[in-house]
């Protein structure tokens, strides 16, 4: 079964109004997301904030290299 790309769910969510990236803690730019979303070495956790919406996205390192 073919893994399906996950950029195009954070490219949609980087045009979102409210929606913050973060990678290690740090607050990241759109072009940072889109090179480390395919990357085994990071796990996304979704935040929500008000009426359920996703408020955050942070990506902390799973893996050390």
């Amino acid at each position: 079964m073919k893994e399906e790309s996950v950029i195009p769910v954070y490219a949609k969510l980087l045009f979102e109004e409210d929606v913050q990236f973060y990678v290690d803690g740090k607050p990241a730019t759109p072009g940072q997301i889109l090179a480390l979303a395919e990357e085994s070495d990071y796990m996304a956790d979704y935040v929500p904030g008000k009426e359920g919406k996703i408020a955050e996205v942070r990506f902390d390192r799973i893996h050390q290299t």
